[in-house]
């Protein structure tokens, strides 16, 4: 994970912002991560607590966030987590708290789950400092007019080119080719 930290740092441009995931499989290990990618000048880390690290998630976030002073996104993706979700329940304890707020500033989601993204979205409407984004191309496709505020995908890694075409479409409220959404569910079917 160092050596993709490293990578993409070095390749960074202005205007894009880099964010790394240092999620580990303990507390120790994430912090130590986390630490590194704040050193190598990252804009965020991303945490997706897991199973292993057997702490509540709050807990976890805050234990990072206290031997770190970089903003953090938090990740839930019950699919490589062992089946942890972290949700808007966790976030809204974060963004409440004086000294952890004005850092956790982004929440991806890739469960897929539809009221998971609105209660985000709810959330944010409390928070404006706070971005919600959706991590599932199935949440793409059937829901593409969702206010949320970027999409972050698989799929985006293996065609981004389709993935910024059909961004593009959605965002100017025209309707997605069938042909486009045929190869989204493909990705979705192969990832």
């Amino acid at each position: 994970k160092q050596k993709v930290i490293d990578r993409v740092v070095g390749l960074k441009q202005n205007g894009f912002k880099i964010l790394a995931g240092t999620t580990g499989n303990s507390l120790k290990e994430t912090i130590a991560l986390s630490q590194y990618a704040e050193q190598k000048g990252v804009d965020a880390i991303v945490l997706a607590p897991r199973y292993e690290t057997y702490l509540p998630v709050v807990e976890y976030v805050k234990g990072v966030m206290h031997n770190t002073n970089v903003p953090v996104v938090l990740y839930n993706n019950p699919f490589i987590t062992n089946g942890v979700h972290v949700d808007a329940a966790h976030a809204t304890m974060l963004l409440a708290h004086p000294k952890y707020k004005s850092r956790i500033v982004g929440f991806k989601d890739s469960s897929g789950n539809r009221i998971s993204i609105t209660t985000l979205l709810y959330v944010r409407s409390m928070f404006d400092w706070f971005s919600v984004f959706q991590g599932n191309e199935q949440g793409l496709i059937e829901n593409p007019s969702a206010e949320v505020d970027g999409f972050v995908t698989g799929s985006a890694i293996f065609d981004p080119q389709l993935f910024l075409r059909v961004y593009d479409i959605i965002k100017t409220g025209r309707t997605v080719s069938a042909q486009d959404i045929n190869t989204l569910n493909n990705y979705v079917a192969a990832y």
